[in-house]
């Protein structure tokens, strides 16, 4: 994909994967070798055509499958990937989206480019398994994400899953971040799979936003390490981390938990006093307590703009109590809280253009 390089991919040390034999020359089919001078000579003479470079070389690599060993396959693999990087980065800029999410982004060279590398990636010798990854990497295909994830779910060798590891990094997009995400809690994969996506972060605008919206998910990891990592990394990111901290909120874990509102709450964004104002119950439970008290504190923080978000806490038999207290320490209005409808009516009349969005409707007080 585009710039921010990709912090896994390193030249790997081992030995060379074996090239396989040549296979017999068909009748009337140009050999490898012209039909790849042939294609250097097209990118030489039309550097500014993205897609018919790409198209070229992927078109080699699918229909020479048997010259997979070669060092030009490799830099065919390359040159295709580099065009394709080109042409995604142009995609993203324009339109701010995930190229792989169109509809019949794979041209059929490159679906049976990974049909024959997935066969690869099986193999019992690690330098072509991780010849195969790097190729993966370099078609740049969303669908090529399967391949991968599934080999990483059985791969032992550390260089091989550091390649199968930078090519996910490599391909990016919706495809990327989601099956990098059910790995969480795979034993032994779960870091690993938050180190790409953090990874992706660095990449562009649209695959940061998709592995942001994944990172928050690994708060609920089981191993503890993890879950520790994915929240200080959002905590790190502040008003942007928000949307994953929300999803940290789950946590099963007391301690973090805590870290996480008080993290909302020096986002400084007034709309986390929503999900916040889900810890505003009653009662006596010392975890309770703790959490009521970190939520109060966070969202007394946010000051008035705040207000409207905490509507929802009005609505909700188990939150209103302490939302109606808070409610008052912010503003210093006296309305009950058994009466939301007074201080929707009160806000409304401080601020006339304000309008309830979905946050502040009736209705909406279910606790979550």
């Amino acid at each position: 994909g585009g710039g921010g390089g990709n912090p896994f991919d390193r030249d790997p040390a081992g030995k060379p994967a074996p090239a396989p034999e040549a296979g017999p020359a068909v009748p009337g089919r140009p050999s490898f070798e012209d039909a790849f001078k042939e294609a250097e000579a097209y990118e030489r003479k039309h550097r500014a055509d993205a897609a018919g470079i790409m198209e070229r070389y992927h078109r080699l690599m699918a229909d020479y499958p048997e010259a997979l060993g070669r060092p030009e396959f490799m830099k065919a693999a390359e040159r295709a990937g580099k065009a394709n990087a080109g042409l995604k980065d142009v995609y993203r800029k324009m339109r701010d989206a995930d190229p792989d999410s169109l509809k019949a982004a794979e041209s059929p060279e490159v679906t049976r480019m990974i049909l024959v590398l997935g066969k690869d990636v099986g193999s019992q010798d690690s330098a072509v398994r991780e010849r195969a990854a790097r190729m993966i990497g370099m078609l740049g295909s969303g669908e090529g994400v399967f391949t991968l994830v599934k080999a990483m779910k059985k791969e032992k060798q550390e260089q091989t899953l550091q390649a199968m590891a930078a090519a996910l990094v490599s391909i990016g997009g919706a495809k990327a971040t989601e099956q990098v995400a059910s790995l969480r809690d795979e034993k032994d994969l779960g870091m690993r799979a938050l180190d790409v996506l953090q990874a992706l972060t660095g990449k562009n605008a649209v695959d940061r936003r998709l592995a942001l919206r994944e990172i928050g998910g690994f708060a609920k990891a089981k191993d503890e390490a993890v879950a520790g990592k994915a929240v200080d990394f959002l905590v790190g990111l502040g008003p942007e981390g928000a949307h994953g901290l929300v999803e940290a909120l789950d946590s099963n874990n007391v301690e973090t938990k805590i870290k996480v509102i008080a993290a909302l709450g020096a986002t400084k964004n007034p709309q986390v006093a929503k999900p916040l104002s889900n810890f505003l119950i009653g009662g006596d439970v010392p975890n309770t307590i703790r959490c009521r008290e970190a939520a109060m504190a966070a969202i007394e923080g946010l000051g008035e703009p705040a207000v409207p978000y905490l509507f929802h806490g009005l609505r909700n038999g188990r939150t209103k109590m302490y939302t109606g207290f808070l409610l008052h320490k912010i503003t210093g209005e006296r309305f009950s809280s058994s009466r939301p409808g007074d201080w929707v009516d009160w806000y409304k009349r401080k601020h006339p253009d304000w309008k309830p969005g979905k946050e502040e409707e009736e209705g909406d007080g279910k606790g979550e």
